[in-house]
């Protein structure tokens, strides 16, 4: 295959796999030093009582966004889908990453970290899909040829 193409491909996967990853039930750990207490939730599930119960979904949500414009990327020959992937990857995995940084005293909250990893790498998959020039189509005529 050509590289353009496994590019392409691993443009959509990689967000497919990070949503598929955030939607399963044990994605997000969270431990209450309080109680000794851990429970477990999904990436799209509001944390209750945590500061920042709102980043996991956000991040998943990022991810959905991220695999409509990667398809959208795919598909089309503009650079604005590469650019939108690109930040919005960049989005979900600080989101998906913040609890982590931001821990409170009682309370830790351990998102999966394969969602930040895959997201990551659609990032630099995108950012080195934007970097490569667009190549002429075999058919189009060339100077030489009128």
């Amino acid at each position: 295959m050509k590289k353009k193409t496994v590019f392409k491909i691993v443009l959509v996967l990689l967000p497919i796999l990070a949503v598929a990853l955030a939607t399963t039930v044990n994605s997000v750990t969270v431990v209450d030093k309080a109680t000794g207490t851990t429970a477990y939730y999904s990436y799209f599930e509001l944390i209750p009582d945590e500061l920042l119960q709102m980043l996991p979904p956000l991040a998943g949500t990022l991810c959905i966004v991220t695999g409509v414009l990667a398809i959208g990327a795919a598909v089309s020959r503009k650079g604005w889908w590469l650019t939108g992937v690109k930040w919005l990857a960049l989005a979900a995995s600080i989101a998906a990453v913040a609890p982590i940084l931001v821990q409170g005293r009682e309370v830790t909250v351990l998102p999966n970290v394969g969602v930040p990893v895959m997201m990551l790498a659609e990032w630099v998959a995108a950012f080195y899909a934007a970097r490569q020039p667009e190549q002429a189509d075999d058919n189009a005529p060339r100077l030489s040829d009128r």
